[in-house]
């Protein structure tokens, strides 16, 4: 398989590479903004992970969805991950190890903006020196009704599935989490 990554961070455009190479897996990454982007190709699949969907504004999420279709060779798949407004909540405060360190987001939900806002941070392996990011991440999230439509709008098939690729736990109306797989009609 031939594999594009896109993210608009360049150094984490030139960690990712650097990670892959260590690993022996061949894989082309691109620093650049998803609302501007132009591939040189059409893709069979395209993966939106873990919420990478909803950093626009309506009319630019809408227009992504737009491009990714034109993106897309017929029949190609989009498997969208994502969270929705469906029984969206506050996480409050988390966290996970990265880099030797700790990567902390603080996360509130605010309904009537439909966004979930996050204010991440790193705590340095010395335990002392923290780096705040400059400004929150902003996810406008949809509710799934929203987003079939929107994907239907775009000319994809979506379909929801109840199991994410890699988890153990199925997705219902009940969770907030919810993955598709969407066809471009040919």
């Amino acid at each position: 398989a031939r594999a594009v990554g896109l993210e608009c961070s360049e150094p984490l455009v030139i960690h990712c590479a650097r990670a892959a190479a260590e690993r022996g897996v061949v894989a082309q990454f691109i620093a650049a903004d998803m609302f501007s982007f132009q591939p040189e190709a059409r893709f069979d699949a395209i993966l939106s992970l873990n919420t990478s969907f909803g950093y626009g504004d309506d009319q630019q999420n809408r227009q992504l969805l737009h491009n990714i279709s034109r993106w897309l060779k017929p029949g190609g798949r989009l498997y969208l991950d994502t969270f929705t407004a469906n029984n969206a909540e506050s996480f409050g405060t988390w966290s996970d190890p990265l880099a030797g360190g700790t990567f902390v987001v603080e996360n509130t939900w605010d309904p009537k903006r439909s966004v979930m806002i996050s204010n991440p941070a790193w705590i340095a392996p010395d335990q002392e020196t923290v780096y705040y990011a400059d400004r929150p991440e902003v996810v406008r999230l949809y509710l799934r009704e929203e987003l079939e439509e929107m994907m239907a709008d775009a000319g994809l098939e979506p379909q929801r599935l109840s199991r994410a690729m890699g988890r153990r736990f199925r997705q219902d109306d009940s969770d907030m989490h919810t993955t598709w797989i969407a066809v471009k009609g040919a």
